[in-house]
């Protein structure tokens, strides 16, 4: 992968990271969605961003690139305590921690099949 192709993807997992930061520090009642939905969002947010990781950081670990992102939704969690609508869900974090790192066994798999270069 050339260094602008990176460089795009450095920026969209920035844009997406960011994305998921407002989403998630909402007050709740801006946010409808039915009961047990919100895992599943938590689960395709961190999926995608740990794929877009893996396009704009390409050396970094698996393990690194997993860290992150379960700091980044331990930060998040940590910050919904501070907003009186918001709550910190324990499974929140297992959505999140599940979603990367099905999104890292998928894309490391279809990399070393050929699939994505």
């Amino acid at each position: 992968m050339n260094n602008r192709s990176k460089n795009l993807f450095k920026v969209l997992t920035l844009i997406w990271a960011l994305f998921i930061y407002i989403a998630c520090i909402m007050p709740a009642a801006k946010i409808s969605s039915p009961k047990g939905f919100d895992k599943i969002e938590h689960f395709a947010a961190y999926f995608i961003l740990t794929c877009l990781i893996v396009f704009g950081w390409p050396r970094i670990s698996s393990l690194k690139n997993l860290t992150l992102s379960t700091l980044f939704g331990i930060f998040i969690e940590f910050s919904q305590l501070l907003i009186p609508s918001r709550t910190a869900e324990l499974l929140d974090l297992l959505a999140n921690l599940f979603g990367a790192s099905l999104g890292l066994i998928l894309v490391n798999y279809l990399i070393k099949k050929k699939y994505i270069k």
